[in-house]
C-alpha cells in the first residue's frame, strides 16, 4: 500500500488546495488573487486535463533502465551511491539541466545531468488527488508506477543536497534545480522525512541505483543489441571519429610491425647468408612472439577486468538480497 512520503504540514508548496465537497476534486491554485487551473510550474497543463496522467508519466518515468536487467553492470548496486552537488563539482563535473527522467543522474566525462524538482511533486494535495485518490483521473496500474518513480526522484535529492552549500549550487540561477522560495531549513527537513520513509522497495528499479555511467551504458546497450546508443553525446563527426583513432593507430602499429618481421625473414632467406640469416631470422621471430603475447596480455587484461566487475556487481547483489532477508525475517520476529 503506498502512502505520501509527506504530511500537509510538511508541504513545500502551498498552491494547491483539494475541495472536498466538489465531486471531481478539482484543486484551485492562487496566484495574486487570481485563480489558476494550471498544474503549479506547468501553464500549459490544466488541472482537469484527461491526459494528464500521461503528461506526468512522460515527465517522471524511467521505461527503459526500469526494464533494462543487467543495469548492475553499469553500476553499482546502491541507491546511495549519489555524490552531493559540491561533490561534483570537486570530481570536475559541470551540472547540465535536463527536463527528461530518462538522462537524470547520469554523467558522462566531465558532466552529469540533472532533473529539476518540479514544484507540484512538494504538494500533498497533488498526492492526495493524483496518485492517491480512487477519483485520480489516471488509472491505478499507472498511479503506482507513477508513485515509485517520483519516490525515488524524490529521494535522490536528499543525496544530492546534502549541505546548506549544495542547497546554494542547486537555487543558483544557472541551475535552479529547486523552486525558489523555499529554504534551506525546510528542505532540508522536507528531503530527510522522505529518506526515512522511502526505501528501496518502494521505489521504481532505476532507483535501486545511484549515479549511472553514460559510456558503460552505451557500452552494455551495444552488448544486449538494444541500440547503438542509451544516449548520443557527441553530435560532431570529428569527436566520434577521434575516439577511434588510438585502436586504429595500434592495430596498424602491431601489422606494421609483424609485416616487416615477415619481410625480414623473406629477405634472409634469399641472401643465402647462413650466420646472418640465424641472426635475423631469430630476431624476428623474437618479434613475432612478442607481439602475441603482447596481444594475449592485453586480451587476458580485458576479460580479467570484465570479470572483476562482474563477480563485485553479482556479490553486491548477494550482499544486498542476504541484508533484505535478514530484514524481514527480524520484522517477522
Amino acid at each position: 500500500m503506498f502512502t505520501c512520503p509527506f504530511e500537509t504540514n510538511d508541504q513545500l508548496c502551498q498552491d494547491l488546495t483539494l475541495d472536498i465537497n466538489d465531486l471531481v476534486r478539482q484543486r484551485e491554485a492562487q496566484n495574486d488573487g487570481i485563480q489558476s487551473p494550471c498544474l503549479p510550474g506547468c501553464p500549459r497543463i490544466q488541472l482537469n486535463d484527461p491526459n494528464i496522467g500521461n503528461y506526468l508519466s512522460n515527465e517522471l518515468q524511467t521505461p527503459e533502465l526500469n526494464r533494462f536487467k543487467p543495469l548492475w553492470l553499469v553500476a553499482r548496486q546502491d541507491s546511495k551511491f549519489i555524490s552531493s552537488l559540491t561533490d561534483q563539482a570537486v570530481r570536475g563535473r559541470t551540472i547540465v539541466i535536463t527536463e527528461k527522467p530518462r538522462l537524470h543522474l547520469l554523467w558522462a566525462y566531465n558532466r552529469i545531468f540533472i532533473k529539476p524538482l518540479p514544484v507540484y511533486l512538494l504538494s500533498r494535495p497533488f498526492w492526495d488527488y493524483y496518485l492517491l485518490s480512487n477519483s485520480s483521473p489516471i488509472e491505478s496500474s499507472m498511479r503506482q508506477d507513477l508513485i515509485k518513480a517520483v519516490n525515488g526522484f524524490l529521494r535522490s535529492y536528499f543525496y544530492l543536497v546534502q549541505h546548506e552549500s549544495d542547497f546554494v549550487v542547486a537555487q543558483d540561477e544557472k541551475a535552479r534545480l529547486i523552486p525558489k522560495g523555499i529554504s534551506y531549513e525546510d528542505f532540508a527537513r522536507f528531503t530527510q522525512l522522505v529518506h526515512d520513509r522511502i526505501d528501496d522497495d518502494h521505489v521504481s528499479r532505476r532507483f535501486h541505483y545511484g549515479e549511472l555511467p553514460l559510456a558503460r551504458l552505451n557500452f552494455w546497450y551495444k552488448v544486449f543489441l538494444l541500440g547503438f546508443n542509451y544516449l548520443k553525446v557527441e553530435w560532431q563527426y570529428s569527436p566520434q571519429i577521434a575516439r577511434f583513432y588510438g585502436p586504429i593507430l595500434f592495430i596498424f602499429a602491431i601489422l606494421s610491425v609483424v609485416l616487416a618481421a615477415m619481410q625480414v625473414v623473406l629477405a634472409v632467406e634469399a641472401s643465402g647468408h647462413t650466420g646472418v640469416d640465424l641472426s635475423y631470422r631469430t630476431f624476428s621471430q623474437f618479434t613475432l612472439y612478442f607481439i602475441l603475447v603482447v596481444m594475449a596480455f592485453l586480451l587476458v587484461f580485458i576479460v580479467v577486468f570484465s570479470g572483476k566487475e562482474v563477480i563485485f556487481a553479482m556479490k553486491d547483489g548477494i550482499k544486498r538480497k542476504v541484508a533484505k532477508r535478514k530484514i524481514r525475517r527480524a520484522e517477522s520476529n
